[in-house]
C-alpha cells in the first residue's frame, strides 16, 4: 500500500537528511547530471524560475563544483579519465526559447556550461507534444510525489506549454557560438517505447541529419523524451550511431552510456535538495527507495 503523497515526501525528506549527515555531505565520486526543462514562472513540475536557477547555481558554485561541457563529460565516461569529485553536467530538455532568454545569461554569469536537447522537427515552432501526449503524460506523472492538487495544476498547464516557443536553428547556432552544447531530443518527442523499430530508426536518422545540417558537427548524443527507454530503445539508439543516451531519473545503475542517470530539477527543490543531490548520499537514497518500491 502506497503512503499518501504528503507522508511519502516527509519520509523521503527525513531519510535524505539522515543519509546526508551520515555521509557528511561527501561529494559524489562521479560527475552528477542535472535535468532541467523550462525556465519560467509557471511553477509547473518541469519549470524553474530564473531566480530559482540562480539559487541552484549559487549552491553548486559555493560547494566548489564546476560545470562540464558534453565533450568533457563523455571523455570521463568513455575513456576513464580521472574526474574531480566536484564536477557536474547541466542539461535542459526540449529546447525552449526561454533557455536563450532566461537561462543562458544566468549560466554565463556563473561560468557554467550547459547542454540543450532539442526536438529537431519543431525547431522555431512550439512544444505541441503537450497537446498530443497529455493523457500519456498524466499517467507518467501519477507515479511521482505530486499530490492530486498538484497533478490537477499541471494538467491545467499542458495547453499553456503546448504554446511555448522552441529555439530556432539560428538561435541554436548562437548558443553553440556562446559555448553551450546542442544535442538531440529526437525528431518528434514521442514515447520511444510506443514506436516500432522502423519508426524509431526513422526518427533517429531524421534527428541526427537535421542536427548535423543545422549545427554543422556530428550529432551523436541522445536524450530520451520523457526520459523513458527499454532494451529495444537502447539497442536502436546504439544502432543509430549515438554514443550516449540520457534518462530522466536517478537510479543506482551506473556505467551504462545508454542509460545515463540524471537528477530531475524543478522549483520544488530548495538549497538542501541541491546540496543533497551533489552528495554521495543520493546513491544511497536511490538504493533504499528502489528496495521499498520493489525495483531494486
Amino acid at each position: 500500500m502506497r503512503l499518501p503523497t504528503t507522508l511519502r515526501r516527509m519520509a523521503s525528506r527525513a531519510l535524505k537528511r539522515t543519509l546526508h549527515v551520515a555521509t557528511r555531505g561527501r561529494p559524489s565520486s562521479s560527475p552528477r547530471v542535472f535535468a532541467y526543462h523550462s525556465v519560467d514562472d509557471s511553477g509547473s513540475f518541469i519549470s524553474v524560475s530564473a531566480a530559482e536557477l540562480r539559487m541552484h547555481l549559487t549552491v553548486m558554485r559555493d560547494a566548489g563544483f564546476r560545470g562540464l561541457t558534453m565533450a568533457e563529460f563523455l571523455e570521463r565516461l568513455e575513456n576513464g579519465v580521472e574526474a574531480s569529485q566536484r564536477e557536474l553536467l547541466l542539461t535542459f530538455d526540449d529546447g525552449y526559447e526561454n533557455f536563450l532568454t532566461h537561462a543562458a545569461p544566468v549560466l554565463a554569469e556563473f561560468g557554467f556550461p550547459a547542454t540543450v536537447f532539442v526536438v529537431t522537427d519543431l525547431m522555431g515552432s512550439t512544444a505541441c507534444w503537450f497537446d498530443r501526449d497529455c493523457e500519456a503524460a498524466e499517467r507518467f506523472l501519477e507515479g511521482s510525489f505530486l499530490s492530486r492538487d498538484e497533478l490537477a495544476q499541471n494538467r491545467g498547464l499542458w495547453s499553456q506549454f503546448a504554446k511555448y516557443r522552441l529555439l530556432s536553428w539560428e538561435q541554436a547556432r548562437e548558443l553553440e557560438r556562446s559555448g553551450f552544447d546542442v544535442h538531440a531530443h529526437t525528431a518528434a518527442h514521442q514515447f520511444l517505447t510506443h514506436l516500432s523499430e522502423h519508426d524509431r530508426q526513422a526518427d533517429f536518422a531524421r534527428s541526427r541529419r537535421a542536427l548535423e545540417d543545422g549545427i554543422g558537427r556530428p550529432a551523436d548524443v541522445l536524450c530520451y523524451p520523457y526520459g523513458v527507454c527499454d532494451d529495444a530503445v537502447v539497442r536502436d539508439t546504439r544502432t543509430a550511431g549515438f554514443r550516449a543516451g540520457f534518462v530522466a531519473d536517478f537510479g543506482t545503475k551506473a556505467g551504462d552510456p545508454y542509460r545515463i542517470p540524471r537528477v530531475p530539477v524543478n522549483g520544488m527543490l530548495d538549497a538542501f535538495d541541491i546540496r543533497f543531490a551533489l552528495s554521495a548520499a543520493l546513491e544511497m537514497h536511490a538504493a533504499v527507495e528502489n528496495r521499498v518500491d520493489g525495483t531494486g
